[in-house]
C-alpha cells in the first residue's frame, strides 16, 4: 500500500503571478465603458435640451394664438361698439343702451374684464366689467389717440392689456375712445401646465421693445424682464420663430399674427437639466461602483493568487517540517484508518510505513489507559475541538511509553472535518522524573522544617510549603523575592547578611534565635545553614532550616512561671497543700501544712505526722491511706483530731486526688489540709440549736404535749396510713370541765396550772404509739395509732377516772369529759374530728366527766 498523505499534500508547482496584461484589459475595459458613458451623458444632455426647447416652443405659440384670440374678440367687440355710437345721434354720455351693449359684449367674450367709454377730456362716461383703465399712462396715451386721431391701439404698460378704439361722428369730429380690458387669467388659462412648464417666464414686447411681464413661475430671477429684452437682438428678429439660449437660459421669441408685438418664452435651462443631472449622477455612481467593485475584485483575485501561490510553498515546507519533526504525527481519515505517519513515528514505533498505512490507531493501543480518557477524546473530536492527553501505548517490540498526545480535526476548504492528526511526544522518563520529584517535593512539603534554599545574592530560590504559612504568602511570592523585602533592613543587615555570609564560606552555622514571621508572628527557632557545593569548590546556594522550637521554649518559660506561681499561691494559701508519691511519702508540704500541725516541714517529711492526730483517729487515718495506697484509688478524704506539740486539739480534714505522672514518674497524690476546729465546733452548736428550734415547733409551751399544728400533722399521716395499710386509729377529743369558772375564781395562773397537770396525766397514761396534744384553750386531743374503736373508748375511760381522782392545786379535784371516734374508710380529718367532737358535745350535755362514743348511724 502506498502513502496516500503525499497525494494529499504534495509540492506546489509554480505558479506565476498574475501579469500586467489582465489588469491593462480590464483598466481598458473600464476607459472604455467611461467613455461610453460619457457620450450617453451628452447625448441625453442634448436630447434633454431639445425636448425643453420643443416645450418652450409649443408654449409661446399656445401664448401668441391665445392673445391673438383676446385681441381679436376685443377689437371685434370694441368696433361694434364704435358703430353703434357712431351711428346715433343722441349725445354719447345719454345714448340709451349703451350701458346693455357694452356688458352684451363682454358676455360674448370670456377674455374681456371690463369696458369703459372715455370722453374728449379723458373722463369716464360709461364703464361695466370689474374695473376702469384710469391711470396717468392711460390718460396719456388716450390723449395721444385723440389728438392724432389714431383709429385703435394695444396697451401692454403697467401691467394693463388694453385695447382703444376712436369714436368719431361726421360732422363732430372725435367724441370719444372706448377701452376694453382683457384678462391675463383667462388667456393664461388656455397655456400648457405641469411640473415640465415650470420656472419659465412670459413677457409681451411691443414696438417700442418695452416688455410686459405677464406670468412669472422662477423662484429667484436672475434679470429683470426689461433687462432681458434690451439684451436680446429684436432689431434684427426677421423670422417668425426664434430660439436662443443666453445667460443660462432657453429664449422663445415669436411674432403675433394680428397684431405688432412679440411674445418672448424663458425657461431656466437649471430646472431643465435637473433630471439629467440626477440621471447623470446615477449613472455615474453605478460606473464608479462597477469600476471599483471591477478593481476589489482585480485585487482580491491577484491577492488570492499570491495567496494560493504562497500556500503551495508553505504547505510544501510544512510537509518537509512535518517529516522532519521529532515528534511523531499520525494522520487519520475519517474512518480512523491511518493515511500518513511521519519518520519519527516510524522510528519510535519500530513499525514500517506498510504496516500501519490503512491500519486503525488501536495497533498501539495497551489497554491500560483509563476508559475515562477515551471518552474524554471522543466527546472533544465529535463536538470538532480539539484534545490533549496521555497514552500508554505499546511499541512493536513490546515496550509500553507514556506519550503526550494533541489531536485535532483537520478542515478542508469548506471548513468541513477531512481528516484528523495527531502529534505525540514520549514523556515516559519525563513523567518518572516527575513522580520522583513529586515525592523528594512532598517530602519536603510534609516536614515541619522550614527548608529553603538561597543564593548567595540573598534571596530565595525554592522554599517548602512550611514557608508560606509562616510567611503568611504564597510560594510564588516567596521565591525569586530578597530576603532584605521579605525580613526588612534592619533584620538583613544585623541578622541574615552575617549569617548567609559565613554559610556562603562554607561552614556551616547552627543558631537558636527569635524570628519575626509575617504570618505567625515571632517564633523561636533553630536555624541550620549548610552550604551546597556546585561546580567543584564554589558555593552557589545555601540549604537553610529552620525548626520551629517556640512550642518548647514557652513550654520551659510556661513552666518555670508555673511552679514560681504555683510555689507563691501554695505558700499563701489559708489551707494546707502537700504532695505523696505512691508509697504515701511526703515529697511536698506548705508552710499551712507545718502551722496546722504544729511542727516544721522537715518532720512532715519523715512520716512522723500520722503520729500527730489523737488515739483511735491515728489507726483510723493511718488504715485508711494504706489502704488509699495500696489500692491506687483515685481519691481519698477524712477528718479526725490531731494533737499539737503544745497540746492543743485541733479537728482536720484531709483530702487528695491521685493523678498519673509522665512515662517514666510514678502516680502521685496531691492534697490538701484544712483546719476545720471551729467548723466542728459551730457545726455541733448549730445541731443542737436545731434540735431545740424543731421541738419548740412542734410543742405546746405550757403542756409539753404536741401543739395543735402538729398533733393535726400526725394526725394526718395517720388517716394516710389508714388509706394505704388499712391500720386503724381513733381519736379522743377530751374537755376539762367547769375551766372557766377556775380562771374566773382562782386566776389564769392557777388556770394554767390546772391545763399543766392534765397535759402531765395524759403524757404518763398514754403509749408511746400514741400522741398526746392540746387541741386549744382547755381542750386536748389524742391520736390513737393502730387503735379501735373500743380501745380508745377504754384509753379514755382510763384517762376520765385517773383525772378525777388526781389532786389540783387549790382547786382540789378536777374531771373531764370524752368524746370518742374511730377512723372509717373515705374519712378526712375533719370528718373524722367532727364526729369525736360531736361525742365530747354529747358527754358535756349528759352531764361531764364521763366518755361518750361516736353513734354509728
Amino acid at each position: 500500500m502506498t502513502n496516500r498523505f503525499p497525494n494529499l499534500y504534495q509540492k506546489p508547482r509554480r505558479n506565476k503571478a498574475p501579469g500586467l496584461s489582465a489588469m491593462s484589459l480590464v483598466v481598458l475595459l473600464l476607459v472604455i465603458m467611461a467613455l461610453a458613458l460619457c457620450w450617453g451623458l451628452y447625448r441625453d444632455y442634448r436630447l434633454t435640451l431639445d425636448r425643453a426647447e420643443s416645450r418652450l416652443q409649443l408654449q409661446v405659440r399656445a401664448f401668441t394664438n391665445a392673445f391673438d384670440m383676446a385681441f381679436v374678440g376685443a377689437d371685434h367687440a370694441l368696433r361694434e361698439l364704435r358703430d353703434e355710437i357712431e351711428n346715433s345721434t343722441a349725445p354719447a354720455a345719454s345714448l340709451p343702451g349703451l350701458r346693455q351693449m357694452m356688458f352684451r359684449h363682454m358676455l360674448e367674450s370670456s377674455y374681456l374684464t371690463s369696458t369703459s367709454f372715455y370722453d374728449t377730456r379723458g373722463d369716464v362716461l360709461v364703464s361695466v366689467g370689474e374695473g376702469t383703465v384710469d391711470s396717468s399712462a392711460t390718460t396719456a396715451w388716450l390723449n395721444e389717440m385723440l389728438e392724432r386721431r389714431i383709429q385703435s391701439r394695444l396697451s401692454i404698460r403697467d401691467g394693463d392689456l388694453a385695447a382703444a378704439v376712436l369714436v368719431e361722428r361726421r360732422g363732430e369730429g372725435p367724441v370719444g375712445v372706448l377701452v376694453t380690458r382683457l384678462d391675463r387669467e383667462a388667456v393664461l388659462f388656455q397655456l400648457e401646465s405641469g411640473d415640465l412648464y415650470t420656472q419659465q417666464r412670459l413677457l409681451l414686447v411691443d414696438a417700442d421693445n418695452h416688455a410686459e411681464l405677464i406670468s412669472e413661475t422662477l423662484e429667484e430671477p436672475a434679470l429683470s424682464p426689461q433687462a432681458l429684452v434690451s439684451s436680446l437682438p429684436l432689431e434684427s428678429f426677421g423670422t417668425r420663430n426664434q430660439m436662443l439660449e443666453r445667460d443660462g437660459y432657453l429664449i422663445a421669441i415669436r411674432q403675433m399674427t394680428q397684431q405688432p408685438l412679440r411674445a418672448v418664452a424663458t425657461l431656466d435651462t437649471r430646472h431643465v437639466l435637473d433630471s439629467w443631472a440626477r440621471r447623470a449622477a446615477v449613472a455615474s455612481a453605478v460606473f464608479v461602483i462597477l469600476a471599483l467593485l471591477s478593481l476589489a475584485f482585480l485585487r482580491y483575485w491577484r491577492k488570492s493568487a499570491l495567496r494560493e501561490h504562497a500556500i503551495s510553498n508553505d504547505l510544501f515546507r510544512l510537509y518537509q517540517a512535518v517529516e522532519q519533526m521529532p515528534s511523531s504525527v499520525l494522520v487519520t481519515d475519517l474512518n480512523s484508518r491511518i493515511i500518513f505517519v511521519n519518520a519519527s513515528f516510524l522510528e519510535r514505533t519500530g513499525y514500517r510505513m506498510s504496516e500501519v498505512l490503512g491500519q486503525k490507531p488501536s495497533i498501539l493501543a495497551s489497554g491500560k489507559t483509563p476508559d475515562t480518557t477515551w471518552q474524554s477524546l471522543w466527546q472533544s473530536l465529535t463536538q470538532g475541538l480539539s484534545w490533549e492527553g496521555e497514552f500508554i501505548n505499546r511499541m512493536k517490540d513490546g515496550r509500553e511509553r507514556i506519550e503526550q498526545q494533541l489531536i485535532a480535526p483537520v478542515q478542508n476548504v469548506d471548513g468541513q472535518i477531512s481528516s484528523y492528526i495527531s502529534i505525540s511526544t514520549d514523556v515516559t522518563e519525563k513523567r518518572d522524573a516527575e513522580r520522583r520529584l513529586k515525592r523528594y517535593r512532598e517530602i519536603v512539603n510534609v516536614s515541619d522544617e522550614l527548608l529553603a534554599m538561597v543564593g548567595v545574592d540573598y534571596t530565595y530560590q525554592q522554599v517548602n510549603r512550611r514557608h508560606e504559612e509562616y510567611l503568611g504568602v504564597t510560594r510564588r511570592r516567596i521565591e525569586g523575592r530578597a530576603l532584605q523585602d521579605i525580613y526588612g533592613d534592619k533584620v538583613f543587615e544585623e541578622e541574615i547578611k552575617p549569617f548567609v555570609d559565613r554559610v556562603a564560606r562554607g561552614d556551616t552555622v547552627v543558631e537558636e534565635k527569635w524570628v519575626d514571621f509575617a504570618g505567625v508572628g515571632s517564633r523561636f527557632c533553630r536555624v541550620t545553614g549548610k552550604p551546597v557545593l556546585e561546580n567543584g569548590d564554589s558555593v552557589e546556594t545555601i540549604a537553610v532550616s529552620m525548626v520551629d522550637l517556640t512550642a518548647r521554649r514557652e513550654s520551659e518559660e510556661a513552666l518555670s512561671l508555673s511552679e514560681s506561681r504555683f510555689r507563691t499561691l501554695s505558700e499563701n494559701l489559708p489551707q494546707g497543700l502537700f504532695e505523696a508519691d505512691s508509697d504515701g511519702r511526703i515529697l511536698y508540704a506548705n508552710r499551712r501544712c507545718g502551722e496546722i500541725f504544729g511542727r516544721e516541714l522537715r518532720e512532715l517529711a519523715d512520716g512522723s505526722w500520722v503520729s500527730s492526730f489523737c488515739g483511735e483517729d491515728r489507726q483510723r487515718i493511718l488504715e485508711s491511706w494504706d489502704n488509699c495506697i495500696a489500692t491506687a484509688q483515685p481519691r481519698w478524704s477524712a477528718k479526725a483530731r490531731l494533737l499539737t506539740p503544745q497540746g492543743e486539739e485541733r479537728w482536720v480534714a484531709l483530702s487528695a486526688r491521685r493523678y498519673q505522672g509522665g512515662e517514666r514518674i510514678a502516680a502521685r497524690y496531691i492534697g490538701t489540709l484544712r483546719d476545720i476546729t471551729e467548723e466542728t465546733r459551730s457545726r455541733k452548736l448549730l445541731e443542737s440549736k436545731n434540735i431545740e428550734l424543731a421541738r419548740l415547733s412542734t410543742t405546746d409551751m405550757l403542756t409539753g404535749l404536741n401543739n395543735r399544728a402538729n398533733i393535726e400533722h400526725l394526725l394526718e399521716k395517720e388517716v394516710h396510713r389508714f388509706e394505704r395499710y388499712g391500720s386503724c386509729c381513733a381519736v379522743i377529743m377530751m374537755d376539762v370541765d367547769h375551766f372557766k369558772a377556775v380562771n374566773d375564781t382562782c386566776g389564769h395562773a392557777v388556770g394554767d396550772e390546772v391545763l399543766r397537770r392534765v397535759g402531765s396525766l395524759l403524757g404518763q397514761s398514754t403509749r408511746r404509739s400514741d400522741h398526746a396534744g392540746r387541741w386549744g384553750g382547755e381542750e386536748f386531743l389524742v391520736v390513737c395509732a393502730n387503735t379501735s374503736l373500743e380501745g380508745a373508748r377504754q384509753l379514755a375511760e382510763n384517762l376520765r377516772a385517773r383525772i378525777a381522782t388526781a389532786a389540783f392545786p387549790v382547786v382540789g379535784e378536777k374531771t373531764c369529759s370524752f368524746g370518742v371516734a374511730a377512723i372509717r374508710p373515705g374519712d378526712s380529718p375533719r370528718e373524722l374530728l367532727g364526729r369525736a367532737d360531736a361525742a365530747l358535745y354529747r358527754a358535756k350535755h349528759a352531764g361531764r366527766n364521763r366518755v361518750d362514743v361516736e353513734t354509728l348511724n
